[in-house]
């Protein structure tokens, strides 16, 4: 195995740990000296009824590298990710055909979600991930609630 491939694994594990870390929790994670700070995940509205769309807030203070990756999840499963250096920036991952991610108005600080519905229940996160030379990652999770018949 190449150097380069155990960098890459290692950084798997890593971000894999502070996922399982920071899994039941609605964290401030502050990455000021590796270019990231002040992350938190807002849910809105707090509690969705069934059939309603919702936002995904990832709120964010990005300094001295650039932004190179935000991804969101569902408990650990990833459902979108905004890279702002592809086109197009904005990518869904389908593990679960009832998550409809509107694409024409999500971005890097947001996404929205239309017509929820109850197994999107639990944990979401918003994860970021920092440009070359760092390649910092930082997590934020919430807990979102769906309601209804």
């Amino acid at each position: 195995m190449s150097n380069h491939a155990i960098r890459i694994h290692a950084h798997e594990e890593f971000a894999i740990i502070k996922k399982v870390l920071l899994r039941h929790s609605n964290l401030t994670v502050d990455h000021a000296s590796k270019g990231l700070k002040n992350l938190t995940l807002s849910v809105y509205p707090e509690v969705i009824r069934r059939g309603q769309s919702a936002q995904l807030h990832c709120n964010f203070e990005a300094f001295d590298t650039p932004l190179y990756s935000v991804k969101y999840y569902r408990g650990s499963f990833e459902f979108y990710r905004y890279t702002p250096f592809e086109h197009p920036p904005g990518k869904t991952f389908f593990f679960n055909a009832n998550i409809k991610v509107d694409l024409s108005v999500s971005n890097a600080s947001h996404v929205t979600l239309r017509n929820v519905d109850f197994n999107l229940n639990g944990n979401v996160s918003c994860e970021l991930t920092t440009e070359a030379p760092n390649y910092s990652t930082a997590t934020a999770t919430s807990v979102l609630q769906v309601v209804g018949e």
